[in-house]
Protein backbone atom coordinates (compact mmCIF):
# COMPACT_ATOMS: atom_id res chain seq x y z
CA UNK A 1 0.00 0.00 0.00
CA UNK A 2 1.44 3.28 -0.94
CA UNK A 3 0.48 6.23 1.48
CA UNK A 4 1.07 9.92 -0.28
CA UNK A 5 -0.03 12.88 1.72
CA UNK A 6 -1.29 15.94 0.59
CA UNK A 7 -1.27 19.28 1.99
CA UNK A 8 -3.10 21.91 1.60
CA UNK A 9 -3.48 25.92 2.25
CA UNK A 10 -6.37 26.32 4.72
CA UNK A 11 -8.36 28.30 2.22
CA UNK A 12 -8.65 26.08 -0.37
CA UNK A 13 -11.29 23.76 -0.93
CA UNK A 14 -10.66 21.00 -3.20
CA UNK A 15 -8.21 18.60 -4.54
CA UNK A 16 -7.83 16.68 -7.80
CA UNK A 17 -6.28 13.10 -7.54
CA UNK A 18 -4.24 11.90 -10.17
CA UNK A 19 -2.67 8.86 -11.74
CA UNK A 20 -5.68 6.00 -10.10
CA UNK A 21 -6.10 2.69 -11.38
CA UNK A 22 -9.54 1.94 -13.02
CA UNK A 23 -11.85 0.03 -10.92
CA UNK A 24 -9.76 0.30 -8.17
CA UNK A 25 -10.33 1.21 -4.00
CA UNK A 26 -8.44 3.92 -2.46
CA UNK A 27 -9.00 5.10 1.24
CA UNK A 28 -8.57 8.59 1.78
CA UNK A 29 -8.27 10.46 5.26
CA UNK A 30 -8.96 13.89 6.15
CA UNK A 31 -7.48 16.04 8.83
CA UNK A 32 -5.13 18.39 9.62
CA UNK A 33 -1.23 19.08 11.11
CA UNK A 34 -1.32 20.61 14.21
CA UNK A 35 1.78 22.12 15.56
CA UNK A 36 2.70 22.49 19.69
CA UNK A 37 5.53 24.73 20.25
CA UNK A 38 7.46 24.18 23.55
CA UNK A 39 10.15 26.86 23.77
CA UNK A 40 13.08 25.58 21.16
CA UNK A 41 10.74 22.47 20.68
CA UNK A 42 8.62 22.55 17.62
CA UNK A 43 6.23 19.27 17.06
CA UNK A 44 3.93 18.64 14.41
CA UNK A 45 0.95 16.38 14.81
CA UNK A 46 -1.28 14.40 12.25
CA UNK A 47 -5.01 14.80 13.47
CA UNK A 48 -7.26 12.67 11.37
CA UNK A 49 -10.71 13.59 11.68
CA UNK A 50 -12.60 11.29 8.90
CA UNK A 51 -11.68 8.68 6.60
CA UNK A 52 -13.35 7.80 3.02
CA UNK A 53 -13.57 4.61 0.81
CA UNK A 54 -13.91 5.32 -2.34
CA UNK A 55 -13.71 3.32 -5.75
CA UNK A 56 -13.01 4.20 -9.02
CA UNK A 57 -14.77 3.24 -11.97
CA UNK A 58 -14.09 1.61 -15.26
CA UNK A 59 -13.76 3.23 -18.61
CA UNK A 60 -16.96 3.29 -20.46
CA UNK A 61 -15.35 1.66 -23.44
CA UNK A 62 -16.66 -1.64 -25.68
CA UNK A 63 -14.80 -3.44 -28.63
CA UNK A 64 -17.50 -5.51 -31.06
CA UNK A 65 -16.48 -7.79 -33.58
CA UNK A 66 -18.57 -6.65 -36.96
CA UNK A 67 -17.46 -9.83 -38.91
CA UNK A 68 -14.80 -12.60 -39.90
CA UNK A 69 -14.07 -12.31 -44.02
CA UNK A 70 -11.52 -13.07 -46.29
CA UNK A 71 -8.80 -13.86 -43.29
CA UNK A 72 -9.58 -10.34 -41.78
CA UNK A 73 -11.67 -9.35 -38.72
CA UNK A 74 -13.36 -6.51 -38.94
CA UNK A 75 -14.27 -4.36 -35.44
CA UNK A 76 -15.24 -1.35 -34.00
CA UNK A 77 -14.19 0.00 -30.35
CA UNK A 78 -16.58 3.08 -28.90
CA UNK A 79 -15.74 5.11 -25.76
CA UNK A 80 -17.84 7.42 -23.50
CA UNK A 81 -16.14 11.14 -23.73
CA UNK A 82 -16.86 11.18 -19.96
CA UNK A 83 -13.65 9.03 -19.13
CA UNK A 84 -11.44 8.94 -23.27
CA UNK A 85 -8.56 7.42 -23.79
CA UNK A 86 -6.18 10.25 -25.43
CA UNK A 87 -4.40 7.30 -27.71
CA UNK A 88 -4.27 3.73 -27.39
CA UNK A 89 -4.09 0.53 -30.12
CA UNK A 90 -6.22 -2.20 -30.31
CA UNK A 91 -3.94 -5.61 -31.01
CA UNK A 92 -5.29 -9.12 -32.38
CA UNK A 93 -4.13 -11.81 -30.34
CA UNK A 94 -3.79 -15.00 -31.78
CA UNK A 95 -3.80 -17.45 -29.26
CA UNK A 96 -1.19 -16.12 -26.94
CA UNK A 97 0.79 -14.07 -29.42
CA UNK A 98 0.45 -10.82 -30.63
CA UNK A 99 -0.51 -9.98 -34.22
CA UNK A 100 -1.14 -6.90 -36.31
CA UNK A 101 -2.24 -3.73 -34.33
CA UNK A 102 -3.96 -0.30 -34.92
CA UNK A 103 -3.79 2.98 -33.42
CA UNK A 104 -7.26 4.26 -32.11
CA UNK A 105 -8.67 7.74 -34.04
CA UNK A 106 -9.82 9.63 -31.14
CA UNK A 107 -12.45 11.97 -32.60
CA UNK A 108 -14.29 8.71 -34.06
CA UNK A 109 -13.79 6.88 -31.03
CA UNK A 110 -15.85 8.94 -29.45
CA UNK A 111 -18.06 9.67 -32.22
CA UNK A 112 -21.42 7.58 -32.45
CA UNK A 113 -20.88 5.36 -34.89
CA UNK A 114 -17.35 4.66 -32.84
CA UNK A 115 -13.90 3.69 -34.60
CA UNK A 116 -13.68 0.77 -37.07
CA UNK A 117 -10.74 -1.11 -38.61
CA UNK A 118 -9.66 -4.45 -39.43
CA UNK A 119 -6.22 -6.70 -38.51
CA UNK A 120 -5.04 -9.55 -40.27
CA UNK A 121 -5.77 -12.76 -38.62
CA UNK A 122 -3.02 -15.75 -37.70
CA UNK A 123 -3.82 -19.38 -37.50
CA UNK A 124 -5.60 -19.76 -33.94
CA UNK A 125 -8.57 -21.50 -31.93
CA UNK A 126 -8.92 -18.59 -29.86
CA UNK A 127 -8.90 -14.55 -30.59
CA UNK A 128 -8.68 -11.73 -28.78
CA UNK A 129 -9.33 -7.81 -29.76
CA UNK A 130 -7.09 -5.73 -26.62
CA UNK A 131 -6.61 -2.39 -26.07
CA UNK A 132 -3.34 -1.77 -25.19
CA UNK A 133 -0.66 1.40 -24.32
CA UNK A 134 -3.68 3.25 -23.37
CA UNK A 135 -3.41 6.91 -22.45
CA UNK A 136 -5.17 9.54 -20.19
CA UNK A 137 -4.36 12.55 -18.87
CA UNK A 138 -1.01 12.38 -20.42
CA UNK A 139 -0.16 9.16 -18.21
CA UNK A 140 -0.51 5.42 -19.34
CA UNK A 141 -3.43 3.64 -17.83
CA UNK A 142 -4.05 0.30 -17.42
CA UNK A 143 -6.91 -0.76 -18.76
CA UNK A 144 -8.52 -4.44 -19.06
CA UNK A 145 -10.67 -3.72 -22.81
CA UNK A 146 -10.88 -6.40 -24.89
CA UNK A 147 -13.18 -9.08 -26.69
CA UNK A 148 -12.29 -12.63 -27.05
CA UNK A 149 -13.92 -14.51 -29.87
CA UNK A 150 -13.44 -17.96 -31.74
CA UNK A 151 -14.66 -18.07 -35.72
CA UNK A 152 -17.23 -20.53 -34.57
CA UNK A 153 -18.95 -18.20 -32.06
CA UNK A 154 -19.50 -15.27 -34.10
CA UNK A 155 -22.31 -16.96 -35.72
CA UNK A 156 -23.77 -17.08 -32.60
CA UNK A 157 -23.55 -13.40 -30.60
Amino acid sequence: MVTEKIILDKYETKYRLTDLEMKSEYSISLGYVEVNTDGKKVELYDNIEDVINVRTTNCDAKITVNKVSMGYVYFNFKMSEEYAIESGKIVLYSGDSAGESVFINYSEAVSNKGFSGKLKLEEASIYELRLQDAVYNGNNVNVDIYKRFTIQSLGSE
